[in-house]
């Protein structure tokens, strides 16, 4: 005879129903508050019954953000380390919870097991790749390594290093409606033009996709930004057949070296943030860590 397991309860399986649960309590204090006020007043100060319902709903709206703040919290967790994973191949699995039945634990574990997957792919082909066969610059592993070296070299020499990374805009569009040889073609362009503007202090590298990365040591942040509107201007110039001048664009986050950054993933992280800022407020846009 088959046994069955028993069910988890609702509350542990649904995030949903916590939410909902958590909402509908905490909007309803301040009506409990009120019957409670009114249950003990036998003169029925309506003054004193508004602020124990202003009080309740306050405390109500306080502890409904910080209970939901704490319920996503691993969802938060997960955003950080995909972000992680895409920039620098690193994935905290250990950080996460893919405890319990809800739908975060649920998706927390299909996440993990995809990464794993994709690390499982990349080491049975495992090839030394550095150098990008289409840009020419480097790949993205290579420039982690070499970043992180000269991260530390900067960080004990106190030295100033700026990042640049920027998206191609559009890069999509080109694709689909140019076809691939002409994307393949434009990402050929940008790797001359990135090359014939670095020398060889500084490191650059296609990160993946339309997605380009420079590292530029005794650079600060004025520096940075000059150089980035440079690259900008540069790509406003340029010509790839049949795209005509003003069709390449490109959306830039610049991140600087800080004291309390302890590797070259948090000067990407903070690059990275930046990128995401400027596209979300329109293409051809800049945006720099304070």
């Amino acid at each position: 005879m088959d046994t069955m397991k028993s069910a988890s309860p609702m509350w542990r399986r649904s995030i949903v129903t916590r939410i909902f649960v958590v909402c509908f309590v905490c909007i309803h204090l301040p009506l409990l508050g009120l019957i409670a006020s009114l249950s003990l007043l036998e003169g029925g100060d309506n003054a004193h019954s508004l602020f124990v319902v202003l009080g309740a709903t306050l405390v109500g709206t306080v502890l409904c953000l910080g209970i939901l703040w704490q319920l996503i919290a691993p969802l938060r967790r997960l955003s950080t380390e995909i972000a992680a994973f895409r920039m620098i191949g690193e994935f905290g699995e250990a950080r996460l919870n893919k405890r319990g039945d809800d739908e975060i634990a649920v998706v927390t574990r299909a996440v993990c097991g995809l990464v794993s997957e994709i690390e499982a792919i990349g080491e049975r082909n495992d090839v030394p790749a550095i150098t990008d066969p289409l840009s020419g610059l480097r790949m993205g592993r290579a420039m982690l390594d070499e970043g992180e070296d000269l991260f530390r070299r900067c960080q004990e020499g106190k030295e100033p290093l700026s990042l640049i990374i920027f998206d191609l805009d559009h890069f999509r569009a080109i694709r689909e409606e140019q076809g691939r040889a002409i994307a393949d073609k434009t990402l050929v362009a940008v790797g001359d033009l990135l090359r014939s503007m670095t020398d060889d202090n500084s490191l650059s590298a296609r990160m993946g996709g339309s997605i380009f990365m420079l590292l530029l040591p005794e650079t600060g942040q004025d520096g940075a930004l000059e150089f980035a509107q440079k690259i900008g201007d540069r790509l406003d110039s340029l010509v790839v057949d049949p795209l005509k001048r003003g069709d390449l664009s490109a959306s830039f986050g610049v991140s600087q070296l800080s004291p309390e950054m302890t590797s070259v993933a948090d000067l990407i992280r903070d690059g990275d943030m930046d990128l995401f800022r400027a596209r979300e407020t329109g293409r051809s846009r800049w945006r720099s860590a304070s």
